[in-house]
C-alpha cells in the first residue's frame, strides 16, 4: 500500500514521543550518535558511540541496540569525538562471475541483499545494480537481481553498503572506519591530522549518492520518455539532471533529461522502459561530451557553467568511452571541464554525471578555525588554506552540515541566481556551520572556491545562542537543531536560509553535554516519492530517548 500523506502542517501536531528501548549507556560527554541519511539497503542503521570499546548499532526499524567489536582505537574517548556514515563500502576485482552475479576475494558476515554495487571498470563497467543475495565468509560470492554481460575477472566493483568512520581525539588521535558489510573495524592514518582534546568534533562526508532526488518505478513503457503516474512533479525541475534504472528492464542505462512534465521524463536518448523499471534521479548536472582528453571534458553548448564553480566535486563516466572512470574536478570554463588525469582518454560517446566527491571526508572542531580534509582512497590527511579564513574559532555547541540534497529550485538555480557567492546556490557546495560558544553565528565554507563567508546573516530566530548540550543532523535541505540543554528545537531551512522555530521537549534533561545525540530517520515510499521524516533525540546525561513525527 502506498504511503498517502494528507498532515497539514497548521493541523499537525508535534508530540514527542518516548522510544520504549533506552540507551545502553547513559550520554555523557562526547557521547555521539550517528545516522545513515542515505538509508541504502535495508535503511535502518545508527551508531550509538560511548567509548572506543563501547560501540553499538541502533536498529531504527527494530528499535534496539547491538553491541559492535571493540574499535581498538587509539585516542581518548570524550568532547571531540566525531563519527560519519558514508555509503561506500569495500571495493575488489572480481574472480569470477556469471550474468547474474560475481565472486569476491572478501570475507563478508552478513547478508547484502538489497545492498547496492557500482562497477567502475572492466566488463560492465559504469553498471549501478542491486544484490540479490550473497554467501557468507571467504570469498563472498554475489548475486545480483537484474541479468548484464557477464561478470569476469576484469569487474572492478564497490559495494554500497556503508562504514562508519570515527575520530577520537587526544594528543595522539584515533581514526578507524567500521565495514559494515565485513563486521570488522580498519585503522586509518592520523598524521597531520585533527589533535583536538577538548569541545565540539565534527565529522562529514561529501557521498555522490547524496544528490539522489527521486527515486521511484515506472508505471508504464515509453522510448524517450520514462512515465511515472504516481508523482506530481514541477515542470522542469529535473532538466539536465541524470536518470539512472537500476532494475528491471533497462537495468544498468543512464540517460539525462531533457524536460520533465508532472508525470514524464523527456531522455536525451530513447530507452527502453516499461512498468518494472526501477529508476533514480541524481539532482546534478548530466550531459554527453563533444570531446574529451585523459584530463578533461569539452561539454555540449548551451552549458550555463561559471568558471571554476565546479572545482572540488567528482566527475564519473557513467557510459560510452571511460565508463566507470572517475576524477576530482581541479578547474572548469563554460565550455570545458579539467580534472586529475584517467587511465583512458574520455571522448564524444562518454556520458557523464558532475557529483560531489565520494572521496573526501572533512573535520572542523576543537576551540580553533581549522578545516581538515581527508583523502579516503589515499589515507592521508590535509590542512586547508582557504582565501578568506573563518573570523573567529568554533567551541561548544558548534555544528557542520554538507548540504547535498535541497530540492527547492531556486536554491538549485533554476531561475535563481546570487547566494553566498556570486555563483549559483549549488548542491554540494557549501558546509554550513554554526559556530556555537554561546553565540548564533553562521559560517559557511565554499568548497569550490575554498573560502569560508563568515557571519552569514539569515532570518527567523537569528537571536537565538547555541552552546554545549547543543546536537545538530541534517537532512535534505534542513538542519536540526535541540539548543543546549533546553528541549527548545529549530529547523534551519537552507533554501530559504531561515531559522524556524520547530518544538519545545519539556523532558527534564542531565547536565548538557558535548556530542552529536540527534538523527533523522527519512521513509520515503517509492511507489509515489511521498515521505515522512521522524528526529530521533538522546537526551543530555540521560538514558532516554525521544521521537518526534516531522513533516
Amino acid at each position: 500500500m502506498a504511503l498517502t500523506i494528507n498532515l497539514k502542517k497548521k493541523v499537525h501536531r508535534k508530540v514527542w514521543e518516548s522510544v520504549f528501548t533506552q540507551l545502553p549507556v547513559a550520554t555523557a560527554a562526547g557521547a555521539i550518535w550517528v545516522g545513515d541519511n542515505l538509508n541504502m539497503g535495508d535503511g535502518s542503521q545508527a551508531y550509538y558511540i560511548t567509548g572506543v570499546s563501547s560501540v553499538y548499532l541502533y536498529r531504527k526499524d527494530e528499535e534496539a541496540f547491538g553491541l559492535l567489536p571493540n574499535s581498538g582505537s587509539a585516542g581518548t574517548f570524550g568532547a571531540g569525538a566525531a563519527g560519519f556514515v558514508h555509503p561506500v563500502g569495500p571495493s575488489f576485482t572480481a574472480s569470477a562471475g556469471t550474468t547474474t552475479g560475481f565472486t569476491s576475494a572478501l570475507t563478508i558476515n552478513r547478508d547484502l541483499r538489497g545492498y547496492r554495487f557500482r562497477v567502475t571498470g572492466g566488463t560492465n563497467k559504469g553498471v549501478e545494480g542491486i544484490i540479490s543475495s550473497n554467501s557468507l565468509g571467504a570469498n563472498s560470492a554475489f548475486k545480483t537481481v537484474d541479468t548484464y554481460t557477464a561478470f569476469d575477472n576484469t569487474s572492478v566493483i564497490v559495494l554500497l553498503t556503508n562504514r562508519l568512520w570515527f575520530y577520537v581525539p587526544g594528543a595522539t588521535s584515533g581514526f578507524n572506519y567500521y565495514d559494515f558489510a565485513a563486521n570488522a573495524w580498519t585503522s586509518r592514518s592520523v598524521v597531520s591530522g585533527p589533535a583536538i582534546t577538548a569541545n565540539e568534533g565534527c565529522l562529514i562526508g561529501t557521498p555522490a549518492q547524496e544528490a539522489v532526488m527521486e527515486t521511484g518505478t515506472a508505471s508504464g513503457a515509453g522510448t524517450t520518455t520514462l512515465l511515472d503516474a504516481t508523482r506530481s512533479w514541477t515542470v522542469n525541475e529535473f532538466a539536465r539532471c541524470l536518470l539512472k534504472v537500476i532494475s528491471g528492464t533497462g537495468a544498468g542505462s543512464y540517460r539525462y533529461i531533457t524536460s520533465n512534465t508532472a508525470g514524464a521524463l523527456t531522455l536525451d536518448t530513447s530507452l527502453t522502459t516499461d512498468a518494472t523499471s526501477v529508476y533514480e534521479i541524481s539532482g546534478n548536472w548530466s550531459d554527453v561530451a563533444s570531446a574529451g582528453a585523459t584530463t578533461s571534458i569539452t561539454v555540449g553548448t548551451g552549458t550555463p557553467f561559471t568558471a571554476s564553480q565546479w572545482i572540488g566535486y567528482q566527475v564519473r563516466a557513467v557510459a560510452g568511452t571511460g565508463a566507470g572512470q572517475v576524477a576530482v574536478i581541479t578547474a572548469n570554463t563554460s565550455s570545458s571541464i579539467s580534472f586529475a588525469a584517467v587511465s583512458t582518454a574520455f571522448d564524444a560517446t562518454t556520458r557523464y554525471v558532475i557529483e560531489p566527491d565520494d572521496n573526501a571526508l572533512y573535520f572542523l572542531g576543537g576551540a580553533a578555525v581549522t578545516l581538515f580534509k581527508y583523502s579516503i582512497s589515499a589515507n592521508t590527511w590535509s590542512t586547508l588554506t582557504p582565501t578568506a579564513a573563518r573570523a573567529a574559532v568554533v567551541g561548544a555547541g558548534a555544528s557542520a552540515s554538507w548540504i547535498g540534497n535541497v530540492k527547492d529550485p531556486l536554491w538549485r538555480g533554476v531561475g535563481s541566481t546570487g547566494g553566498y557567492s556570486a555563483n549559483l546556490k549549488t548542491n554540494g557546495r557549501y558546509i554550513l556551520s554554526f559556530r556555537g560558544t554561546a553565540g548564533g553565528v553562521l559560517d559557511v565554507y565554499d568548497i569550490p572556491v575554498n573560502t569560508w563567508y563568515s557571519g552569514v546573516n539569515y532570518a527567523g530566530a537569528s537571536n537565538e545562542t547555541f552552546t554545549t548540550g547543543s546536537t545538530y543532523c541534517d537532512v535534505g535541505g534542513f538542519i536540526y537543531v535541540q539548543k543546549d540543554a533546553t528541549g527548545r528545537f529549530f529547523r534551519f531551512d537552507v533554501a530559504r536560509n531561515d531559522l524556524q522555530p520547530l518544538t519545545t521537549n519539556a523532558t527534564t534533561q542531565g547536565a548538557a553535554i558535548s556530542g552529536a545525540r540527534l538523527i533523522v530517520d527519512k521513509y520515503t515510499d517509492a511507489a509515489n516519492g511521498k515521505s515522512l521524516r521522524w528526529l530521533y533525540w538522546a537526551l543530555n546525561t540521560s538514558t532516554q530517548i525521544q521521537r518526534m513525527l516531522e513533516i
